[in-house]
């Protein structure tokens, strides 16, 4: 299976969901990129909830990333081998309007 576009999302300065694994589904997550489109340094935060934490909200130890720089104009590429399970979320956070975030993967069957 070639890999995909799981989620795509430009940032609004609050948690956002990129990501959310269908019911009867695993995924792996094979890449993250994040595009700075502004003039000025961003910072952007990743948190990975397992399924059976999400009603709690994100907690210190589910960030992978925490308000990592990207300079202005630039791109922040991360190769990944998460494996995540249905119901796991992956949520973004930038620091205005012009943070893109894409994450790539392979959605199957359970």
């Amino acid at each position: 299976m070639a890999d995909g576009i799981l989620g795509q999302i430009a940032a609004d300065g609050t948690d956002q969901v990129v990501y959310a694994v269908p019911a009867s589904k695993k995924t792996t997550c094979s890449s993250l990129v994040v595009c700075n489109r502004g003039s000025t340094e961003q910072r952007f935060r990743v948190a990975i909830l397992p399924s059976a934490e999400v009603a709690g909200g994100i907690q210190p130890k589910h960030y992978n990333y925490y308000d990592l720089p990207v300079e202005a104009n630039d791109t922040f590429a991360a190769t990944l081998g998460f494996r995540f399970a249905a119901g796991d979320k992956v949520y973004v956070r930038g620091d205005s309007a012009n943070l893109s975030f894409s994450l790539y993967g392979i959605e199957e069957d359970a």
